[in-house]
Protein backbone atom coordinates (compact mmCIF):
# COMPACT_ATOMS: atom_id res chain seq x y z
CA UNK A 1 0.00 0.00 0.00
CA UNK A 2 1.08 3.58 -0.77
CA UNK A 3 1.43 5.87 1.92
CA UNK A 4 2.51 9.51 1.89
CA UNK A 5 5.34 7.92 4.41
CA UNK A 6 6.65 5.76 2.60
CA UNK A 7 6.86 8.11 -0.73
CA UNK A 8 9.23 10.83 1.27
CA UNK A 9 11.71 8.32 3.89
CA UNK A 10 14.83 7.93 2.75
CA UNK A 11 18.12 6.85 4.46
CA UNK A 12 21.38 9.10 4.63
CA UNK A 13 23.14 6.52 2.12
CA UNK A 14 20.15 6.65 -0.10
CA UNK A 15 20.28 10.51 -0.03
CA UNK A 16 23.89 10.81 -0.99
CA UNK A 17 23.22 8.27 -3.80
CA UNK A 18 20.22 10.19 -4.84
CA UNK A 19 21.67 13.48 -4.81
CA UNK A 20 25.22 11.81 -7.39
CA UNK A 21 22.60 10.36 -10.01
CA UNK A 22 19.58 12.88 -10.16
CA UNK A 23 19.98 15.21 -13.31
CA UNK A 24 18.03 18.56 -12.95
CA UNK A 25 14.94 18.71 -15.22
CA UNK A 26 12.89 22.18 -13.92
CA UNK A 27 15.37 24.93 -12.28
CA UNK A 28 13.62 28.44 -11.46
CA UNK A 29 14.97 30.83 -9.94
CA UNK A 30 12.75 29.59 -6.62
CA UNK A 31 12.89 25.87 -6.97
CA UNK A 32 15.28 23.36 -8.96
CA UNK A 33 13.64 20.11 -9.39
CA UNK A 34 15.61 16.85 -9.92
CA UNK A 35 15.20 13.50 -11.36
CA UNK A 36 16.61 10.22 -10.90
CA UNK A 37 16.16 6.35 -11.94
CA UNK A 38 14.51 4.51 -8.44
CA UNK A 39 15.84 1.48 -7.31
CA UNK A 40 12.39 0.57 -5.73
CA UNK A 41 9.28 -0.24 -6.93
CA UNK A 42 7.54 2.83 -6.53
CA UNK A 43 9.23 6.54 -7.20
CA UNK A 44 9.76 8.34 -3.92
CA UNK A 45 10.27 12.41 -2.95
CA UNK A 46 12.14 13.80 -1.72
CA UNK A 47 11.43 17.55 -0.21
CA UNK A 48 14.40 20.09 0.94
CA UNK A 49 12.84 23.49 2.34
CA UNK A 50 15.60 25.68 3.83
CA UNK A 51 15.13 27.93 6.64
CA UNK A 52 15.51 30.95 4.03
CA UNK A 53 12.18 29.76 2.57
CA UNK A 54 10.05 31.17 5.47
CA UNK A 55 9.02 30.27 8.89
CA UNK A 56 7.66 26.36 9.83
CA UNK A 57 4.67 27.10 9.36
CA UNK A 58 5.48 28.13 5.66
CA UNK A 59 8.02 25.45 4.97
CA UNK A 60 5.85 22.96 6.59
CA UNK A 61 2.54 24.26 4.43
CA UNK A 62 4.43 24.31 1.20
CA UNK A 63 6.01 20.44 2.00
CA UNK A 64 2.15 19.63 2.46
CA UNK A 65 1.39 21.03 -0.88
CA UNK A 66 4.33 19.43 -2.53
CA UNK A 67 3.62 15.88 -1.02
CA UNK A 68 -0.05 16.33 -2.22
CA UNK A 69 0.84 17.13 -5.79
CA UNK A 70 3.35 14.37 -5.94
CA UNK A 71 0.45 11.77 -4.59
CA UNK A 72 -2.42 13.47 -7.08
CA UNK A 73 -0.52 13.21 -9.97
CA UNK A 74 0.70 9.47 -9.67
CA UNK A 75 4.33 10.85 -9.73
CA UNK A 76 5.52 7.87 -7.65
CA UNK A 77 4.47 5.45 -11.04
CA UNK A 78 6.77 7.18 -12.94
CA UNK A 79 9.77 4.94 -12.78
CA UNK A 80 11.82 7.56 -11.12
CA UNK A 81 12.66 9.39 -7.71
CA UNK A 82 12.53 13.26 -7.38
CA UNK A 83 14.24 15.80 -5.19
CA UNK A 84 12.09 19.14 -4.52
CA UNK A 85 14.76 22.07 -3.70
CA UNK A 86 13.36 25.06 -2.82
CA UNK A 87 15.50 28.04 -3.50
CA UNK A 88 13.57 30.95 -2.55
CA UNK A 89 11.02 32.56 -0.39
CA UNK A 90 8.58 33.65 -3.46
CA UNK A 91 8.25 29.84 -3.65
CA UNK A 92 5.97 29.58 -0.54
CA UNK A 93 3.80 31.91 -1.76
CA UNK A 94 3.52 30.77 -5.34
CA UNK A 95 -0.17 29.93 -5.83
CA UNK A 96 -1.08 25.81 -5.56
CA UNK A 97 -1.96 26.14 -9.36
CA UNK A 98 1.68 27.36 -10.71
CA UNK A 99 3.00 24.46 -8.50
CA UNK A 100 0.46 21.88 -10.15
CA UNK A 101 2.01 22.80 -12.78
CA UNK A 102 5.52 22.57 -11.93
CA UNK A 103 5.09 19.34 -10.82
CA UNK A 104 3.09 18.13 -13.51
CA UNK A 105 6.04 18.95 -15.72
CA UNK A 106 8.55 17.61 -13.72
CA UNK A 107 6.53 14.16 -13.79
CA UNK A 108 6.13 14.24 -17.57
Amino acid sequence: MTTIRNLTSFSTHEIRELFKVARSVITTPFVDIRKAPTKHSEGKILIVVPRRVGNAVHRNKLRRRVKELFVAEKGYTQGSDFIFLAKSPEIASLPFEELKILIQQAIA
